[in-house]
């Protein structure tokens, strides 16, 4: 697919330009002067990201589909803190089997995991 953008620009003038402050551009391009055309930028190739104020979000549905995964395959994780909710009355069936602790633990990792990848924007919430 590069190829095929790239090919009809061979033997054209080509620049490397950046918009925005010199010290910190906001993109840098390589662009065909010829054609007016950019035909890569940094843009292009940063990495997605989570606004730290939409990881809780994001990462209690990936931990969702592990819990859907686990309840699917019938596997029942012991939790005294569970054990502590059906004793206050609350409807054992309505508990995610990764429950209190067991959920901050993984919370936690999978924000350590996402920041040190540089997925998570600003660190962890």
């Amino acid at each position: 697919m590069m190829k095929e953008k790239l090919l009809p620009h061979r033997g054209h003038n080509i620049a490397c330009v950046c918009y925005g402050e010199w010290s910190d551009p906001a993109d840098v391009c390589i662009e065909c002067e010829d054609c007016s055309e950019v035909l890569v930028s940094s843009e292009d190739w940063d990495a997605p990201t989570i606004d730290s104020n939409n990881a809780p979000e994001f990462i209690g549905q990936i931990i969702d589909i592990f819990d859907d995964f686990l309840e699917e395959k019938g596997i029942c994780i012991e939790n005294p803190e569970k054990g502590e909710a059906e004793d206050s009355g609350q409807d054992p069936e309505g508990l995610a089997i990764i429950y209190g602790t067991d959920y901050g633990n993984l919370q936690t990792q999978l924000e350590d995991m996402m920041a040190a990848w540089g997925i998570l924007k600003g660190g962890r919430s």
